[in-house]
């Protein structure tokens, strides 16, 4: 039976790739993992690729105030390598408000200014609900929170109009509400708008005040006499209501935890900011030590206006620059993720919605950017100057031969205040921005936007990081690699890096290919069809499982995958040495003889030739 199975599967392994067998391997596009010793390494950093894209970055951002904006700007960008911003940039007045930003006097903005950071709160909303998760983990005494329980189950008090509770109301979950698709209502108020006269607007002493002053009982009320915008998961649209409510069912899940009577203000403060040692980031009030550390934007602002519990996890959050890269590196970046799980960050750094124009996607707290260097880079920032990182030797290629990057952030917009930090975990690399409006001196004024700012920026970093992962690859594993010193037999192989990808084209142990073994796997007497053992050979591609089947770490574990146009997602592992070990799966790993490439099916142990 299981022989059977394992045809069977074969077979439709030889189906589906059959139709793109012959696209060479140039044209993969599937986005290369970097293998996290290599990932987390501070040495990229001062690769003369990355420093020369921040030297970049400060010639396009000094480049905004040397022309037509007299906005303040925070910006940092951080690493997987280190807690530390990697690269900062700050500018302006701390009070806009009242400092000409030409004469330079009084305090200047820096890594520790405050801004709010306005609906980049809904990325922490969010992240309180995976924290309160792992804890949920660890007890018990209650059933398990997680991100498909529904929110009723944690948060008795929601209610919704009675027909749309019957049809999938009742089982809205966390998830919907994190990702904007649970139909819920953009807001959970509403104001008196006569639309025929236009005699009631849209501003600061009409919605601003019933948006601030609202309690969550009152945005639960609210909503339960609301219809949904459309059935629960049919589609997306953006919710503060349903931010809001996200945050009350992980406050209330929460107190029931730990017998505790909290507001989800408090929980983000002793859940998050305490243990994250974000000292200059709260909700409410502005603390008196900390407001001389506040930036004021020019003209209208929301500096002293006080959001209160009811609209706290949709908007209500101060931070700043240094406190946010403390944020992104600990949970997002660093090898092991302070707070949750390593399992929690890989599922929530990937698109959960994508919209019906096929080009927007969603993640649980995350609006997700996707980039592809050198593609329109005309286009991509109308105030950015565009930056093309120099090709490697024998490797010019052509944008249709580059892969796209997910970028994951989160923005937020209001008062005077613009904010979004963004993560690319293929990278290792985070940003932070965070501006405040000045005065408009002149009719040109530019507004310093952080998506459009941020647009430029990436265009700028995926490549430099890309191309100096890439050479990083090429020193530590490329190469001819010969049977390694003191290892009975024979064996060779051929290591290259194509395309920022690295590819094993040929392995020969003990005069058997190992690439043609695991074609032999799937050969019947009418095809025996050459995917592994093609001449493009096989990507490797990073995996952080464990295969040691003694239960031990042997290194970098790569799967090897065909090359082609589309993303392999199939393997072999149905087949296995005696030890367990599977023929698609290889390992490198420091030996006294350097770097080894050990390959345990044919029990071939491999050193670089010198």
């Amino acid at each position: 039976m299981a022989r059977c199975c394992m045809f069977m599967r074969a077979c439709i392994l030889l189906a589906l790739v059959a139709s793109f067998h012959l696209i060479p391997a140039v044209s993969c596009l599937c986005i290369p993992d970097v293998p996290g010793a290599l990932l987390h390494d501070k040495d990229v950093l001062r690769h003369p690729l990355v420093t020369g894209a921040f030297d970049e970055l400060k010639k396009n951002l000094t480049g905004l105030f040397t022309k037509d904006s007299y906005d303040g700007l925070a910006f940092a960008v951080v690493h997987a390598s280190g807690q530390d911003a990697a690269y900062t940039f700050n500018r302006g007045p701390l009070k806009l408000n009242e400092s000409n930003p030409e004469d330079g006097r009084g305090p200047q903005i820096d890594g520790d200014s405050i801004f709010r950071i306005v609906s980049a709160s809904k990325n922490l909303a969010a992240f309180s609900a995976l924290v309160v998760e792992r804890q949920s983990r660890l007890q018990v005494t209650i059933p398990v929170l997680t991100l498909d329980t529904p929110v009723r189950n944690a948060l008795p008090q929601f209610d919704l109009p009675l027909t749309d509770w019957e049809n999938g109301g009742s089982e809205i979950t966390l998830s919907m509400l994190g990702t904007h698709s649970s139909g819920i209502p953009r807001e959970g108020y509403a104001t008196n708008f006569d639309f025929v006269t236009g005699l009631s607007k849209a501003n600061a002493q009409t919605i601003g005040n019933e948006w601030t002053s609202a309690d969550p009982s009152e945005v639960l009320e609210s909503i339960k006499g609301k219809p949904l915008l459309f059935a629960p998961g049919q589609r997306v649209a953006y919710s503060n209501a349903g931010t809001c409510i996200l945050g009350y069912a992980v406050a209330a899940y929460r107190n029931r935890l730990s017998s505790s009577n909290l507001v989800w203000n408090d929980v983000v403060t002793e859940d998050i900011f305490k243990p994250l040692n974000m000292t200059h980031s709260f909700f409410g009030p502005i603390p008196d030590e900390l407001r001389r550390l506040v930036c004021v934007p020019a003209g209208e602002t929301w500096t002293d206006l006080q959001v209160g519990p009811g609209y706290d996890p949709a908007g209500g959050g101060w931070s700043s620059a240094n406190d946010l890269v403390k944020y992104l590196y600990n949970v997002w970046l660093k090898p092991e993720p302070d707070l949750i799980t390593p399992t929690q960050r890989r599922n929530s750094l990937q698109p959960r919605l994508i919209l019906p124009d096929g080009k927007q996607q969603v993640g649980f707290g995350w609006e997700i950017n996707v980039y592809k260097p050198n593609e329109n880079s005309s286009t991509l920032a109308p105030y950015m100057l565009t930056y093309c990182a120099p090709a490697l030797p024998s490797e010019q290629q052509s944008s249709d031969n580059v892969p796209s990057y997910n970028v994951y952030g989160k923005s937020g917009d209001g008062g005077g205040y613009h904010s979004r930090i963004d993560v690319q975990p293929n990278l290792g690399y985070g940003v932070v921005i965070l501006t405040a409006e000045g005065s408009r001196p002149k009719k040109d004024y530019t507004r310093l936007r952080p998506e459009k700012v941020l647009n430029g920026a990436h265009e700028i970093l995926i490549q430099a990081f890309r191309k100096a992962y890439s050479e990083k690859l090429k020193e530590k594993y490329a190469g001819d690699w010969v049977v390694a010193p003191n290892t009975p037999g024979s064996a060779n192989a051929k290591v290259e890096v194509q395309n920022d990808i690295l590819f094993l084209r040929e392995m020969v142990v003990n005069n058997a290919s190992a690439l043609e073994r695991v074609d032999q796997l799937s050969w019947t007497d009418e095809s025996q069809e050459r995917f592994f053992s093609s001449p493009d050979g096989v990507s490797l591609n990073p995996s952080e499982a464990v295969l040691d089947s003694k239960g031990e770490a042997r290194g970098q574990v790569m799967r090897m995958s065909i090359a082609s146009e589309r993303c392999d997602w199939f393997d072999f592992d149905g087949y296995t040495d005696p030890n367990g070990w599977p023929p698609d799966k290889l390992f490198f790993v420091d030996g006294d003889n350097g770097v080894e490439l050990h390959y345990p099916p044919l029990d071939g142990v491999l050193v670089r030739k010198k």
